[in-house]
């Protein structure tokens, strides 16, 4: 068993998926987890926020937080806030630490509530708020364990034979 951190080579991607978006984590063997999080809604897209581009969007700064935490990733947690008026998602390390302008992933529309939001926008196979991912909600916000979370799909990831296949392989 290797002491590196299960993200040190992980990256996220954003593929099609079915009608829209989503993002995965893909490992540095080529391991792919399931969505992660699927984007469908048109929401946005009036003010040029399509599905496609709050995919590619997001996935970049999950990105950017794993180069941010240094490839240890279990401790991230997603939560909600508001940034400049707007309700957001935002990635924080702990739960006493709120949104501010450095840590949002995602901006949501107006007159959505940012605990709904974020209770949907993690794939329903994979819903953080299941039991084996701890999760919790509150009145004042919502707090998602995704890091661990995403090394669990990681790890599921790792075992999926469809993942074990020599590159070149057919892609998804």
């Amino acid at each position: 068993m290797s002491s590196k951190p299960a993200f040190a080579d992980t990256t996220f991607e954003c593929i099609k998926a079915g009608s829209g978006y989503a993002t995965i984590a893909v490992t540095s063997e080529g391991a792919k987890t399931e969505p992660l999080i699927t984007w469908n809604s048109q929401a946005m897209a009036g003010s040029g926020f399509t599905p496609q581009r709050r995919c590619n969007e997001v996935t970049g700064r999950l990105n950017t937080v794993v180069a941010n935490v240094g490839g240890s990733f279990s401790d991230v947690l997603l939560t909600t806030g508001s940034v400049n008026g707007m309700g957001v998602v935002c990635w924080v390390n702990d739960e006493q630490s709120g949104c501010d302008g450095s840590n949002v992933l995602v901006t949501i529309s107006r007159g959505n509530d940012p605990g709904k939001f974020l209770a949907n926008l993690v794939n329903r196979r994979a819903n953080p708020f299941e039991a084996g991912v701890a999760g919790s909600e509150t009145t004042a916000r919502t707090v998602v364990r995704f890091g661990q979370f995403v090394e669990q799909e990681l790890a599921a990831a790792r075992n999926r034979p469809s993942n074990k296949r020599p590159s070149g392989g057919r892609g998804i």
